[in-house]
């Protein structure tokens, strides 16, 4: 019984942490509010999103989107794994 509560726990923190990238975020939201964007700081660019990523993203094609630090995308969760929730 804690098991499944436990399970259950974790699944919806893992499914409400949001693993994009923190720059496609920050990116978008400067575009929106006309604010100058610093593209000179990021090296690389997801064609697909079309927005600057950190080194370690990856873009996952079953979520359409980049993720920090991508590890992989979890069937079970419907969700990818990487930095922001790992746990």
């Amino acid at each position: 019984m804690i098991m499944d509560g436990l399970v259950c726990y974790f699944a919806v923190i893992t499914t409400k942490s949001d693993p994009t990238d923190e720059t496609i975020r920050l990116e978008r939201y400067m575009k929106i509010t006309n604010q100058k964007f610093q593209e000179d700081d990021y090296e690389f660019y997801c064609h697909i999103c079309s927005a600057h990523v950190l080194e370690s993203s990856k873009h996952c094609g079953r979520c359409k989107r980049c993720c920090a630090d991508f590890d992989h995308h979890c069937i079970w969760l419907n969700n990818c794994i990487g930095g922001n929730n790992y746990k």
